[in-house]
């Protein structure tokens, strides 16, 4: 579908196939004029410093120590010992969401400085150090989350050098941080905090001067829909039933076509395995550098859900606040092990229209799956008791026992591990393919002596390639 000349998505979600309600259509923003229009007093074209900040007009408390040169904010010896802050009440949230994104320069140093970005939460009149702000604070070896005054360790141990790329989002009472260094290591911080954002604040405090620490971006957007990404962001939020990752590429653009993956993790994995677990984060990262969004979802109470109602009920309850929140024209799905069976359950009973659809060691069979390593959390997951009602509640949630014509016209690409001795492939990938294959332009790749973890990173770019051909065909 197209609207105001842009491809956007349009779904529409049926408890029956013959009665469906009424289209959802997310519509890409057209935001040019729009972006920046709150921002204007803090950043220029290029999102750097904007020239009104070097007036300090456009804030509401500034220490005689903090100077720019050339778009950088830094300290000067002289000015209050080398403490730089500022601040700028009220007026920056909009729709109960935010996001701030700042580029920070960390010098090396054996000495007792640090530099912070964040939010105020309250108004202020005097300088109270980082009492009353949410900050992300780099010194010494750590990052440290500073909430009205209290320290949160995001990472200990580490040597702080160089560029780090630090965003914050802050949406329906959650604050989710995000941090990239230059070598793309990622580090994620995500909190519940008593107060939203009052104001911005920056904090510098270093004797060094000029040629200390720095920074040298500092970009606001007081809604998700003017958000212009510079390097990787990630949202981490909740919805009733889930918790969510959002990764967001650095080519992401509220008037683009913007591509997205939902993932569908395995079992006893959830949304922050994407930045842990060795084959998820390489084909996130993978997926984050081509530009595709990727939203990691995970069952609020369980991470053994296999399928059943809470658990698509979370995938979509993720799906649509996303889609709410970013300009999205194209949904792709990513499944690993457990990840099928929950993704073709949620196509099912979504009657979504997807793009193409890749599977690692995929289930596909319910019923094959029901023995002794994993009946227990099945029986858990469908409140199946001793009655031995398994037939009952599990009826109509086993994707192998479905038609094929409902996974018709998805492009899928399946691979499976020969010496997969957890999930059967013959019983699961191999028939799926089998399956779909009359109906559907699908691939099947088997990895010689593979199991059911096999290495992803031979078959990233064969991943990237799919969903790519996919995208421009279809």
């Amino acid at each position: 579908m197209y609207i105001n000349g842009k491809k956007v998505l349009s779904i529409v979600k049926t408890e029956q196939v013959l009665t469906p309600v009424p289209n959802i259509i997310y519509k890409a923003r057209n935001c040019y004029e729009s972006v920046n229009l709150m921002l204007k007093k803090y950043l220029d074209n290029e999102q750097n410093i904007f020239n009104d900040y070097t007036t300090r007009s456009s804030w509401d408390y500034y220490a005689s120590a903090l100077t720019i040169n050339n778009n950088k904010v830094t300290c000067i010896t002289d000015g209050d010992g080398g403490v730089g802050y500022a601040y700028k009440n009220g007026g920056i949230v909009e729709n109960d969401q935010i996001y701030l994104n700042a580029k920070i320069d960390y010098k090396e140093t054996n000495q007792a400085h640090g530099i912070g970005v964040g939010f105020t939460l309250s108004e202020q009149t005097a300088y109270t150090g980082a009492a009353h702000t949410l900050t992300v604070w780099f010194s010494g070896n750590s990052i440290k989350c500073l909430i009205n005054g209290t320290s949160q360790n995001i990472v200990n141990n580490i040597t702080l050098s160089g560029i780090y790329d630090i965003s914050i989002f802050y949406y329906k009472g959650i604050y989710s941080i995000s941090i990239v260094d230059e070598n793309n290591n990622e580090y994620f911080y995500k909190t519940d905090s008593p107060a939203a954002p009052y104001g911005l604040y920056m904090l510098i405090s270093d004797a060094r001067g000029t040629s200390g620490h720095s920074i040298n971006n500092f970009y606001v957007a007081g809604d998700f829909s003017k958000i212009i990404v510079n390097k990787k962001a990630v949202l981490w939020n909740s919805t009733t039933n889930a918790n969510y990752r959002v990764y967001i590429p650095t080519n992401y653009s509220v008037v683009a076509e913007n591509k997205a993956i939902l993932f569908f993790h395995g079992h006893g994995s959830n949304e922050t395995d994407l930045s842990q677990e060795s084959n998820y984060v390489k084909i996130q990262k993978a997926l984050v550098n081509e530009g595709y969004i990727v939203i990691g979802v995970c069952f609020k109470n369980s991470t053994t859900t296999w399928g059943s109602k809470n658990s698509t009920n979370a995938y979509w309850e993720a799906l649509l606040e996303t889609l709410n929140n970013f300009a999205i024209s194209n949904i792709s799905i990513f499944a690993n092990s457990m990840g099928g069976i929950e993704s073709l359950n949620f196509l099912s009973e979504n009657h979504i229209k997807i793009n193409s659809w890749v599977g690692t060691s995929p289930t596909f069979n319910l019923s094959n799956n029901y023995n002794e390593t994993f009946s227990s959390y099945i029986d858990a997951s469908y409140e199946i008791d001793s009655n031995n009602n398994y037939a009952k509640m599990t009826n109509g949630r086993d994707p192998f026992l479905q038609n094929n014509i409902t996974f018709g016209c998805i492009p899928m690409l399946i691979l499976v591990g020969t010496a997969d001795n957890i999930v059967n492939p013959n019983d699961n990938g191999i028939a799926l393919y089998n399956k779909v294959y009359p109906v559907s332009m699908s691939q099947l790749i088997t990895v010689e002596n593979g199991g059911h973890a096999f290495d992803i990173s031979p078959y990233l770019d064969t991943i990237i390639n799919f969903y790519n051909n996919c995208f421009e065909k279809y």
